[in-house]
């Protein structure tokens, strides 16, 4: 739900507009995975205490989970 709403959020934003937005998938060993969500997490929570009400609203949304597993064309899990 959460990321339906940032994709709508994304698709009214004007177009001319500044917007970094990227997805990756990433192969990680649970330490790692670890480590990049409590990164992400970090990164996030120093930004909101740097937000400045008079300033323009941004959104950012990110979500660090494991998929469920795909089977790959030939049959083999991925």
């Amino acid at each position: 739900m959460l990321m339906r709403h940032a994709v709508a959020d994304l698709e009214a934003a004007p177009l001319d507009g500044e917007r970094h937005v990227r997805m990756a998938h990433l192969r990680l060993t649970d330490e790692q995975f670890a480590e990049l969500g409590a990164r992400l997490q970090a990164l996030a929570d120093e930004y909101r205490e740097l937000s400045d009400p008079a300033l323009p609203d941004a959104s950012l949304v990110f979500a660090l989970f494991h998929p469920a597993w795909r089977e790959q064309a030939d049959g083999s899990a991925e």
